[in-house]
C-alpha cells in the first residue's frame, strides 16, 4: 500500500474507533520526543476529498504532542488513496505490532488477527505457486518480515489460547515454552483420540488386548478393590506418590513440557494415614503366601514405611530392593549413570530408588539367590506418559523375581501401566487401578502396540 510523508494539523486527525487505548506514561513518552524527537511518525487515512483525517496507528504519540507538547502539527505517514475497513484495521495492527512494550500474548493475537484479516481480504491461498491467489502464512511472514516458522508457530498458539483459555498462558517466560505446553496438550489430546479409536476397534472382541485393558480400572482403588475377593493376590506393586514435593526434587519436573497432568501427590500430613489404609487394604486381598512391593522415597519415610506395614502384618526386614539407574556390566555389577540433584556442590547425586519387599505367610521367591540390585536406565522424561513411570524392562524383572507364572497381580496405583503390561509378559493376571484416563490412553495405545 503506498504512502506520502506530511506534516498535518493536529486538529485535522480524527482518533475514534481505536483498536488498542493504551494512554499509560504519556509524560514519559513526551518527555522521550522532547529530548529525543518523534522517533516514528503518525500513521493516518484521508482521502483527498475529505476534510478530516483518520489516525490509523500513534494514538499515546497524538496524545503526547498535543497535551503536552503543544504541537499544532505532526509528522505523518499519509494513506491517501481508498482502502476497505479491513485493510485500515490490518494497518493499524501492523503498526501496533511494532510495539516494544507487546506481551507474548498481545503479540501471538495480533498477529492472529493481521493474518485473518488478509485471508478475509484475500481469500486463502490452495496453491504454493508464488503467483497463485490468495494469502498464506508465508505471505504474513514476508509481509512481518519474519520466517515462516515463527508465523507458524505464533498462530498456532493464539488458537491454543482461544481453545484452552484456562491455561495460564502469562506464566509462560516465552513462546517457546508455552509450545512446550502446547505440545503436550497436543499429545494428550491425540492419545486420547487414539486410545477412543482402538477400544473401538476392539469393541467386546475377548482377544488378548481387549482383556489386557479391561484389566486397567479408572476409579479410585480403595473403593473399587472391595469389589475383589480377599485372599486372592500373589503379588502386589504398589507405587504410590512419594509425600516428598516433587517440584522440588524431580528433574525436569517444573519443565512446561513436563507431563505431570493428573499426578495426585498426598501432603506429607496425610501420609501415615494413606499408608496405613493402602497396606490395610492389600494385605485383605493378598493370597495366604504372597509378596508385597512398595516403592518409597526414603527420606524422610524408611522407618515409617516399614513400621507402618508391619502394624498391619507385613512381614519385611531393613533390607530393600534398589533399581539402580544404569546398567549391569559384564561383571553384572550395576553402573549407575543418571543421578539427579538440585545442589551439586552439597549433595550427591541420587541414582536410585529403593522398594520394600514384604510378605504375608512363607512366600518363596521365583528366582531364589537374586541380587537386591536391579540395573536399568531410567525412561527419559520426554517418553513419559506419568511423571514418575518405571521401565518395562526393571519391572518385569522384578515381577520375574518375585512371581510365578499364573499368578493374580494387583497394582493399586496403576499410573503408566507398565506394572500389568510386565505382568502379561510373565505370563500373570493383572488388575490395576487409577483415578486419571489420561494415563489410561497411553496404556491402551501399548497394549496394542505390545499385543495386537
Amino acid at each position: 500500500m503506498n504512502y506520502r510523508v506530511e506534516e498535518l494539523p493536529l486538529d485535522m486527525i480524527e482518533a475514534d474507533d481505536r483498536a488498542r487505548e493504551d494512554y499509560t506514561d504519556i509524560d514519559k513518552l513526551a518527555h522521550s520526543i522532547r529530548e529525543k524527537g518523534l522517533m516514528h511518525n503518525l500513521v493516518v487515512y484521508h482521502l483527498p476529498s475529505e476534510p478530516k483525517a483518520k489516525l490509523i496507528a500513534g494514538g499515546r504519540r497524538l496524545k503526547a504532542v498535543k497535551d503536552h507538547l503543544g504541537w499544532t502539527k505532526v509528522p505523518c505517514r499519509v494513506y491517501d488513496h481508498f482502502l476497505s475497513e479491513l485493510e485500515l484495521k490490518a494497518l493499524e495492527l501492523e503498526e501496533n505490532l511494532q510495539r516494544s512494550n507487546l506481551t507474548m500474548i498481545e503479540e501471538v493475537k495480533l498477529k492472529q488477527q493481521i493474518h485473518e484479516l488478509y485471508v478475509a481480504m484475500k481469500g486463502e491461498k490452495i496453491s504454493r505457486t508464488s503467483d497463485a491467489p490468495g494469502h498464506s502464512q508465508s505471505d504474513t511472514a514476508k509481509m512481518l518480515g519474519e520466517s515462516h516458522a515463527t508465523i507458524s508457530m505464533d498462530l498456532k498458539l493464539a488458537k491454543a489460547m482461544e481453545e484452552f483459555p484456562d491455561i495460564q498462558w502469562e506464566k509462560f517466560k516465552n513462546k517457546h515454552e508455552a509450545m512446550k505446553c502446547l505440545n503436550t496438550i497436543s499429545t494428550s489430546l491425540d492419545r486420547m483420540q487414539k486410545s477412543q479409536d482402538i477400544q473401538k476397534e476392539l469393541g467386546s472382541n475377548s482377544c488378548r488386548a481387549a482383556l489386557m485393558i479391561k484389566n486397567y480400572v479408572i476409579g479410585d482403588f480403595f473403593a473399587r478393590v472391595q469389589e475383589c475377593p480377599d485372599g486372592y493376590f500373589d503379588l502386589i506393586e504398589v507405587d504410590p506418590p512419594y509425600a516428598i514435593d516433587l517440584t522440588r526434587v524431580k528433574k525436569g519436573y517444573n519443565d512446561p513440557g513436563y507431563n505431570k497432568t493428573g499426578y495426585n501427590e498426598i501432603e506429607e500430613s496425610n501420609y501415615p494415614a494413606f499408608l496405613y489404609n493402602t497396606f490395610l487394604q492389600c494385605y485383605k486381598k493378598a493370597a495366604q503366601n504372597s509378596w508385597m512391593i512398595c516403592w518409597f522415597g526414603p527420606d524422610p519415610w524408611f522407618n515409617i514405611v516399614r513400621e507402618i506395614a508391619e502394624k498391619v502384618g507385613w512381614k519385611t526386614t531393613g533390607l530393600v530392593g534398589i533399581w539402580s539407574k544404569g546398567v549391569e556390566n559384564e561383571e553384572g555389577i550395576s553402573e549407575a549413570n543418571a543421578g539427579q540433584t538440585h545442589m551439586p556442590n552439597k549433595r550427591l547425586a541420587n541414582a536410585y530408588e529403593m522398594f520394600y519387599y514384604m510378605w504375608k505367610g512363607e512366600p518363596s521367591l521365583a528366582k531364589p539367590g537374586r541380587s537386591n540390585v536391579f540395573g536399568y536406565k531410567p525412561v527419559p522424561h520426554t517418553k513419559k506418559i506419568h511423571p514418575t513411570e518405571r521401565p518395562l524392562e526393571m519391572i518385569t524383572d522384578v515381577l520375574k523375581t518375585f512371581g510365578q507364572p499364573g499368578a493374580n497381580v494387583l497394582v493399586p496405583f496403576a499410573g503408566s501401566g507398565n506394572t500389568l503390561l510386565a505382568a502379561m509378559l510373565c505370563d500373570m493376571k493383572p488388575l490395576g487401578f487409577d483415578l486419571t484416563e489420561g494415563y489410561r490412553d497411553g496404556y491402551v495405545i501399548r497394549v496394542q502396540e505390545i499385543f495386537q
